[in-house]
């Protein structure tokens, strides 16, 4: 292997190392320098801290650069499309595991740093990506990042956010204000088809009394598109139909638990009750108790992975009763 060139900032950080040495213990450590415009210069200067030989001066050095990315922001360190992902803490390994990996922590791709308490790893991604992660201690510990305030509520709780440099967040799931808001009306179900009962909430939009014949949207995993911190489906409703993007329509979000258990893996994967259940239950349960319009080409079904497998399933078995497909 060849030897590590030279740091340049080697020095600075030795010079503040030994001013540290000599000062109290109660007076703030020295800033170095500005933290680095780029991935390899701020690997370098956390390189040349790590290899700094006394422990605690190597740590209030780390700790000084620690504040400053933190005042600044930098966690992760983005610069272009590369990416740092950093953690400083006690672990045998560490990983940063995501969107990017398919949320496999299997293999530890966090480096440490020397014998110090930072752990390292590097990405790169496209320049307008967006991007959920969490980190993984010894394998089985998951954690959100401690030093990123941003968070994306997922399926399975809540992540860390990785927003690249041109990374530009829909307007539509935004709550603007002065836009109308639709309602919702929770309902339940019980499913000769499916021999349980299932929650839906439906979607009225504002202003629903003085509308008629109205398209409906049928949502699979509903649950999760209604809500406002995850699919936002709400939000955007009322958005595009306050600009008159879309007419105004109805939304029906579907629900897959029952009694504590997702049973979308059952209900999703070419189910023929659960098509029946909802173009023969639930169809005509919504359209004799609101304002819809009851054209197939009116009424849509949309799922997200295995909801969109369900989506063609219900083309091929159903599309006498739904002429519209998202898949």
């Amino acid at each position: 292997m060849r030897p590590a060139k030279p740091n340049p900032c080697y020095a600075v950080l030795l010079s503040a190392a030994m001013c540290l040495i000599s000062c109290s213990a109660y007076h703030p450590v020295a800033r170095t320098e500005a933290v680095p415009s780029s991935c390899a210069a701020m690997t370098a200067r956390l390189q040349a801290a790590a290899a700094l030989d006394d422990p605690i001066t190597r740590e209030a050095v780390l700790d000084t650069l620690w504040q400053d990315l933190r005042a600044g922001n930098r966690f992760p360190f983005i610069a272009g499309d590369s990416v740092l992902f950093l953690y400083r803490g006690d672990a045998a390994t560490v990983t940063f595991t995501g969107d990017f990996d398919g949320w496999d922590p299997t293999v530890p791709r966090a480096r440490r740093l020397g014998s110090s308490s930072v752990w390292l790893q590097n990405g790169v991604f496209p320049r307008d990506a967006r991007l959920d992660y969490k980190i993984v201690l010894n394998g089985q510990t998951w954690l959100l990042d401690p030093e990123n305030p941003l968070r994306q509520r997922g399926g399975f709780g809540d992540n860390s956010e990785l927003r690249m440099p041109a990374y530009v967040p829909s307007p539509f799931v935004v709550r603007t204000r002065g836009v109308p808001r639709g309602t919702l009306e929770s309902g339940s179900l019980a499913s000769g088809n499916l021999g349980y009962t299932v929650n839906y909430v439906t979607y009225l939009p504002a202003g629903y009394t003085d509308l008629d014949n109205l398209p409906v949207i049928y949502v699979t995993d509903g649950q999760e598109y209604a809500d406002d911190l995850m699919g936002s489906m709400v939000i955007v409703l009322d958005n595009l139909i306050a600009r008159r993007m879309i007419k105004p329509l109805m939304a029906v979000f579907i629900d897959p638990r029952v009694g504590g258990r997702n049973l979308r893996d059952r209900q999703y994967i070419l189910n023929e009750n659960f098509v029946r259940f909802v173009r023969d239950e639930l169809v005509p349960v919504i359209d004799s108790g609101y304002r819809t319009s009851g054209d197939r080409m009116d009424r849509g079904i949309l799922g997200t992975s295995l909801g969109g497998l369900n989506s063609a399933w219900f083309a091929l078995r159903a599309a006498d009763t739904f002429g519209l497909i998202g898949i």
